[in-house]
C-alpha cells in the first residue's frame, strides 16, 4: 500500500507492507492487524512531480454585485496540472466558480472567499474523475450577499499537486493508508486522513502496546485487551502478551466518518432555505462535519500543503444528516508537533471555520471543540473539578460513564475547570484533550468493551465501542465570518499532561473568544 508522509518538505509516496502473520486467531495472537502506523518501514516508489507554479493570466479588475458577475477570462493550456492559485482581493464575500476543460468536456468547480486579500488555492478535480486537466477556462467571481463591490486578481496560476490523487480509488475497502498523513516525533505521533477530510486519525505514543491480559471470570478465563506502557503491561501478574510488538497501538477511534478527531458545529434548522433530514430520528440541522456523511460518503478536500513539521488541511465538510451534500463553507487545520520546556511532545491543533451559506443559524447552540473519539481500552475520564484550578489539587474521576446521547445523562457533563480531560487506563496512562478557556465538557462511552477477542479482531480502534468527550461553547455561528479556536493532545501520564497544560496556559495558550460561553 501506498503511504504519504510529512517528515520532510517533499512529500513522497512510500510503500508498506500491511501485515498480519499468517494463522492469528483465537488460539494464536501473534501479531494485531490493523495499519503498523508512522514507524512502518518501506521504499520511496514513484518521482517526484514538478510542483512549481506556472503563469497562467496577469489578472484583472471588475465589478461584482449589484446585478454584476466579475468575468476573468484566462484560456490557457494546463496541460493535466491540477493545483490552481488565484492571488486577489475583493471587497465583498464572493462565490467563485473555476471552469476548465478535462477529458473533452467542460466542468466547473465553485469555491468562496471572504472580502479582503486572498491567497487562494484549489485541488481540482480531486477524485480524479475526468483524466486531467487541459486548459483552465475562465474564473468567475459574484457577491454572495448581493453588496456591489471590487474584484482585482493579481495572478493565476498552475502547478502539479505533489500527491497525485488520480488513481485512488476512492470507493476503495482499503484505501486508507494511501491518503494516510504522519508527523513523527519522538515522544509521540500524529495522522489524519485526507479521505476524510484531513481529520486526526492516528494518535500513538512509541511506548504503547496492545496486550493480551488474563482475567478469570467465575470458571472461565475472560481475557481482556490491555493499552499502555510496555513497562506497565510487563509487570502485571495477569499479563499474557503483547499483541502490537514492532506496530504501534493507535488510541484514535475511527470506526466511522462520525468518529475521529474532527471540527463539527451545528447551525440553522428552521432557516427557509435550508432543508433539514431525519438522523436518529430527529430532524437534523445544519452540521458540517470534517469526516464527512452519516452514510459514510466523505468531505471534499480542497487544500493540502506540507512542510517541515506541519501539515495544512483546507476541506469542504459534508452536512451530516444527508447523504452526500457539500456545504458552502471550509474548515481548515494546522497540525504541529511541539515540545515544552520540560522536553515533553504535544499536538497543537489551529482550527478554523467559514459558513458561506447565509442561513439563519438562529439562536446559539453547544458546538463540539472538536469531536474527540479515543478506544474503549481508554476508559477513565480524569480531570479537574473545582475553584482552586492550576493549583494542584485533587483531581476528579468519572470511572463508569455511559453512554452520551439523547437524553443526555447528568453524569455525562462534566465541569473541566482546568480545561482538560484524559482518558486513561487503569495505570494513569492516556490521551489528553486540552482546549484553553474551555470548562464544560460532554463525555461518555459508547458499549464500553475491553473483551480481547473483541478488539484484537481488527483493533480497538476500528471497533464499534469508544469514549467520547466534546468540550463545549455556546455560541451561533455566523455566516461570512471566521471562527477559530486552537487546543492541544498530549499521551503520557495524567500528571505529565497536567503539568504540560498547565505550563502552556503560563505560557498564555487562550481561547479568549470563547470564555463565558460555557454549555453548563
Amino acid at each position: 500500500m501506498k503511504r504519504i508522509t510529512a517528515t520532510s518538505l517533499a512529500i513522497c509516496l512510500l510503500g508498506a507492507a500491511l501485515g498480519c502473520a499468517a494463522g492469528c486467531g483465537p488460539e494464536d495472537p501473534e501479531t494485531e492487524k490493523p495499519d503498523p502506523g508512522p514507524q512502518g518501514g518501506g521504499t520511496q516508489s514513484g518521482t517526484e512531480v514538478d510542483t512549481s507554479f506556472h503563469a497562467l493570466s496577469e489578472g484583472g479588475e471588475g465589478q461584482t454585485g449589484g446585478g454584476e458577475t466579475y468575468v476573468l477570462t484566462v484560456g490557457k493550456p494546463a496541460e493535466k496540472r491540477n493545483y490552481l492559485s488565484v492571488d486577489f482581493e475583493a471587497s465583498v464575500a464572493v462565490r467563485g466558480e473555476i471552469a476548465y476543460t478535462a477529458g473533452g468536456s467542460a466542468h466547473t468547480e465553485d469555491f468562496y472567499a471572504l472580502a479582503g486579500k486572498n491567497d487562494f488555492r484549489q485541488i481540482l478535480d480531486y477524485y480524479g474523475e475526468y483524466g486531467g486537466i487541459e486548459t483552465i477556462d475562465s474564473l468567475s467571481f459574484l457577491s454572495l450577499t448581493g453588496e456591489a463591490g471590487t474584484v482585482k486578481v493579481n495572478s493565476v496560476s498552475i502547478a502539479n499537486h505533489a500527491i497525485d490523487f488520480s488513481g485512488i480509488r476512492f470507493t476503495d475497502s482499503e484505501v486508507e493508508p494511501q491518503l494516510q498523513l504522519y508527523l513523527k516525533g519522538e515522544q509521540i505521533n500524529v495522522g489524519c486522513t485526507l479521505k476524510s477530510g484531513g481529520a486526526i486519525n492516528w494518535l500513538s505514543s512509541p511506548e504503547a502496546v496492545a496486550s493480551r491480559m488474563s482475567a478469570p471470570d467465575g470458571d472461565q478465563q475472560q481475557d481482556t485487551y490491555y493499552v499502555g506502557t510496555k513497562k506497565d503491561a510487563e509487570a502485571k501478574a495477569n499479563f499474557r502478551a503483547v499483541v502490537t510488538e514492532g506496530n504501534e497501538v493507535n488510541l484514535v477511534n475511527t470506526a466511522d466518518n462520525g468518529r475521529l478527531i474532527q471540527q463539527s458545529y451545528y447551525g440553522a434548522l428552521d432557516d427557509e432555505n435550508y432543508q433539514s433530514e431525519l438522523y436518529n430520528g430527529a430532524v437534523w440541522p445544519y452540521n458540517p462535519v470534517q469526516g464527512g456523511s452519516q452514510t459514510n460518503k466523505h468531505s471534499l478536500l480542497t487544500d493540502v500543503r506540507v512542510s517541515d513539521g506541519e501539515i495544512y488541511i483546507k476541506t469542504r465538510p459534508l452536512d451530516w444528516a444527508k447523504d452526500k451534500s457539500i456545504t458552502p463553507s471550509y474548515m481548515e487545520n494546522r497540525y504541529t508537533l511541539q515540545k515544552s520546556a520540560s522536553g515533553m511532545e504535544y499536538v497543537r491543533v489551529e482550527n478554523k471555520f467559514t459558513d458561506f451559506s447565509g442561513y439563519r443559524h438562529g439562536n446559539p447552540r453547544h458546538q463540539e471543540l472538536p469531536a474527540f473519539y479515543c478506544i474503549s481500552p481508554l476508559g477513565r475520564a480524569i480531570y479537574y473539578t473545582g475553584a482552586a484550578p492550576f493549583t494542584g489539587a485533587a483531581l476528579s474521576e468519572s470511572a463508569d460513564l455511559g453512554f452520551w446521547g439523547a437524553p443526555q445523562p447528568p453524569e455525562s457533563h462534566l465541569s473541566c475547570d482546568e480545561n482538560w480531560i484524559v482518558w486513561a487506563n487503569e495505570d494513569d496512562w492516556g490521551v489528553g484533550l486540552y482546549v484553553p478557556d474551555v470548562t464544560s465538557v460532554l463525555a461518555g462511552r459508547y458499549n464500553y468493551d475491553v473483551n480481547f477477542w473483541t478488539l484484537f479482531k481488527n483493533g480497538a480502534y476500528r471497533a464499534g465501542t469508544t469514549c467520547y468527550c466534546a468540550p463545549l461553547a455556546t455560541l451561533a455561528l455566523q455566516s461570512y465570518t471566521a471562527f477559530e479556536y486552537s487546543y492541544y493532545l498530549s499521551v503520557g501520564r495524567v500528571e505529565e499532561s497536567r503539568a504540560l497544560f498547565c505550563s502552556l496556559k503560563e505560557g498564555g495558550a487562550s481561547n479568549g473568544d470563547l470564555a463565558g460561553k460555557a454549555a453548563w
